[in-house]
């Protein structure tokens, strides 16, 4: 699958994101230079083969000079000031589509009116380590929306990734958010959004969203360059896991 931000392979049956090196360390793919070269000789459906390094297509061949990165297992918890700063950011928005809008007290949209209840209720099953709560708040969640990777997805992400670079990260909730989105991705969401799920539940490092957790005044504006609802939802997400840490 090819659009304007990215090539996605189906590779031994991972989903695999190919996008633009400016992107930085995705957890489901690779960001590389000169990908604008391969949009003109990929086609959606066209069998590939990948084998020490070299894409091979029945319209193109090329060599791709990978870089691994390691797991990302860093624990950090974002200053109040930082916190603060990502929620102005998101009020700041025109935006009323998706999730983020879930920062304003009202819905502005029906996502919202869905969510905002699951939400809520997925928090306070994480602060009280209801693990029935957990699972099923986050099924309500994924898949939520639409888009590539649904909002409900979006959100998930972001929280997922706080909690678990967070205290948190050894915790029964966390654990038990963790499995549920492990579990439940593959079967409640798309293929895409759940690869991408899956990527960051193992710990897959997430250059921007990383970097938005660690500093969020300086690298907050950073995430929201992701898709076009993806990053304040993703941010929405790492503001309701450090809203849960100052409570608990």
């Amino acid at each position: 699958m090819v659009n304007s931000r990215g090539i996605y392979l189906l590779i031994a049956g991972i989903r695999v994101l190919l996008c633009d090196a400016e992107t930085g360390v995705v957890p489901n793919g690779a960001a590389i230079t000169n990908r604008q070269l391969l949009l003109p000789l990929l086609k959606q459906g066209q069998a590939i083969q990948v084998h020490d390094c070299v894409m091979q297509t029945a319209s193109c061949e090329c060599m791709l000079k990978l870089q691994p990165v390691p797991d990302d297992r860093s624990v950090s918890v974002p200053s109040r000031e930082g916190l603060q700063y990502i929620a102005a950011l998101l009020r700041g928005r025109s935006a009323v589509t998706g999730l983020a809008p879930l920062v304003h007290t009202e819905d502005l949209n029906p996502c919202c009116a869905i969510a905002r209840p699951c939400v809520k209720a997925l928090l306070e099953s994480l602060a009280a380590a209801d693990i029935a709560g957990i699972q099923e708040n986050t099924a309500s969640l994924l898949g939520l929306g639409p888009g590539l990777t649904p909002s409900g997805d979006d959100v998930l992400s972001g929280l997922l990734y706080g909690l678990r670079h967070s205290p948190m990260r050894e915790t029964p909730a966390c654990a038990a958010l963790t499995r549920s989105i492990q579990a439940l991705a593959p079967e409640r969401t798309n293929g895409v959004s759940a690869d991408y799920l899956l990527a960051l539940s193992a710990d897959a490092p997430f250059a921007k969203m990383s970097d938005a957790w660690q500093d969020p005044i300086q690298n907050a504006g950073a995430l929201l360059c992701v898709g076009s609802n993806s990053g304040s939802e993703m941010l929405l997400g790492l503001l309701l896991a450090g809203k849960l840490l100052d409570r608990i």
